[in-house]
């Protein structure tokens, strides 16, 4: 089965001109200046309604960052749906957690129903939500039963950023959210991702995180 991606949203004249000021402007390559990080995390946030906005190069590295920050003990369950870059899988196992997988449904691509309250009552730590195709699940039943087993619901908006349920923003009901902005995705960056948080606590201690990342190599983002 043929999973899409995304598709490309900028000309490929914008990729030429980007391109040719990698090679004349050296600090286009750079890290961003602390004006723009606090510009476009203001932006996300105002989007999205949220408290708290939080930059990272990949959606890789928001994951580790989160799943590191939350302290949970080794060998703890994370429960996710199957389609998701390998990545991120690699991040669960790095942590010395145990992934498991819950099937999707074939109507709207979220978790299937019929499975979803006998994996979540065996009480795995989180559920690692990946939406689909800009579909949008029943998130009432998802929150519902992940409050009666009192698991932490992380999404990821990868596929479906500005989609609605019931006139709220997916990525604003769980603990927190993931957005890759890589290359080819709906809102694309050509690489980058954030994290979308309520918890004042836990964004501080993504933001500390993230001052221990290298900086960006120019070479990379230049290709």
């Amino acid at each position: 089965m043929a999973i899409s991606r995304g598709s490309i949203h900028h000309s490929i004249r914008e990729d030429l001109r980007a391109l040719f000021l990698s090679l004349l402007d050296k600090k286009s390559c750079e890290e961003a200046s602390e004006k723009t990080i606090i510009n476009t995390t203001n932006k996300i946030k105002t989007f999205f309604g949220t408290s708290e906005a939080v930059l990272f190069p990949y959606a890789r590295t928001s994951l580790y960052a989160l799943l590191s920050k939350l302290d949970i003990p080794k060998g703890s369950e994370i429960l996710m749906t199957p389609f998701n870059i390998y990545p991120m899988l690699d991040v669960i196992k790095n942590l010395e957690l145990k992934p498991t997988f819950i099937d999707i449904n074939l109507k709207d691509f979220g978790p299937n129903y019929s499975e979803l309250e006998s994996s979540l009552s065996r009480k795995p730590y989180c559920f690692f939500l990946t939406y689909l195709f800009g579909y949008v699940p029943n998130m009432d039943y998802i929150l519902n039963l992940c409050k009666k087993y009192n698991v932490i619901l992380i999404e990821d908006i990868s596929h479906s950023i500005g989609s609605k349920y019931k006139n709220q923003y997916l990525g604003t009901f769980g603990y927190a959210s993931i957005y890759s902005s890589s290359l080819t995705k709906y809102v694309d960056s050509f690489c980058g991702s954030f994290v979308l948080t309520n918890d004042l606590i836990i964004s501080e201690k993504l933001r500390s995180f993230y001052e221990t990342l290298s900086k960006p190599d120019i070479g990379r983002i230049r290709k």
